[in-house]
């Protein structure tokens, strides 16, 4: 997978305040976990939106959020 820029992400899976498209696999299968965190059921990824990046995390072994942002950010 080629790491794209903030702007692929933000232009083609937010809408407004929510993240409407899983950004890693395209699917609509995202959900509201908190303000501003979104879980996508199908890659089980976590992302948090803020104003200009979304944030990419996963859960380790520990059940800890491990962050995924230099695998998606060039």
């Amino acid at each position: 997978m080629n790491p794209l820029s903030t702007e692929y992400y933000l232009e083609k899976c937010v809408q407004g305040e929510r993240i409407v498209r899983c950004p890693n696999c395209q699917r609509i299968n995202v959900g509201q976990v908190a303000p501003k965190y979104f879980y996508c059921s199908d890659c089980f990824i976590e992302m948090k939106l803020h104003d200009d990046q979304i944030s990419f995390f996963e859960l380790d072994e520990n059940g800890e959020l491990a962050c995924l942002d230099d695998i998606f950010y060039t």
